[in-house]
């Protein structure tokens, strides 16, 4: 709430200002000017209009899927085993890594965030987004990032939405609790 008001509104209370209204009748709630809706079964479409759907669909995923604290793109199913990601550097080594670990509900990819940040701007070019609203979102995500774990100037694969900590995808990520990761 806005700081200002919240001393009015306060204040109001107290005084017994606000008195309870009755409640008016149940209406459906009004989509925000940004929400995309979602496209149904469409038979017999042409290529353009085709092509229109999966960048409005998958634009539609970046922009209604994101973690709220980072805007950052969801790992596509977040509960997700790591042992279904295979460690091809250790195979190398001679020894493939299958982590047993989840990704649980807070997990993002730096990967899918780029695709998202990229279907922003397509969403902003063709009017299914505000360009004050795409900037807000591209903002908070790029302020995240400046907080959030990176080493040597690069992210890590999967991330914790909510507080930027690496959430580590494989032996080579898990490191001692002494390690501390340098700053970007």
């Amino acid at each position: 709430m806005n700081k200002l008001l919240w001393p009015l509104v306060a204040a109001g209370l107290l005084t017994g200002a606000a008195q309870a209204q009755p409640r008016p009748a149940a209406r459906r709630p009004t989509p925000a000017a940004d929400y995309i809706a979602p496209v149904g079964i469409v038979r017999q479409a042409s290529d353009s209009v085709l092509l229109d759907i999966v960048q409005r669909q998958t634009f539609r995923y970046f922009w209604h899927f994101a973690h709220p604290v980072s805007g950052l793109a969801r790992e596509r199913d977040n509960t997700v085993w790591a042992q279904y990601y295979w460690d091809y550097i250790n195979e190398a080594y001679d020894s493939p890594n299958l982590s047993t670990a989840t990704f649980g509900p807070e997990a993002c990819a730096i990967g899918g965030t780029g695709m998202g940040v990229m279907a922003t701007v397509v969403a902003v070019h063709r009017h299914w987004v505000s360009r004050e609203a795409a900037l807000r979102r591209l903002t908070k995500i790029a302020d995240f990032l400046l907080k959030a774990d990176c080493y040597h100037g690069i992210y890590p694969h999967f991330m914790n939405g909510a507080t930027g900590k690496t959430i580590a995808f494989d032996r080579l990520e898990t490191r001692p609790t002494s390690w501390k990761p340098p700053t970007c």
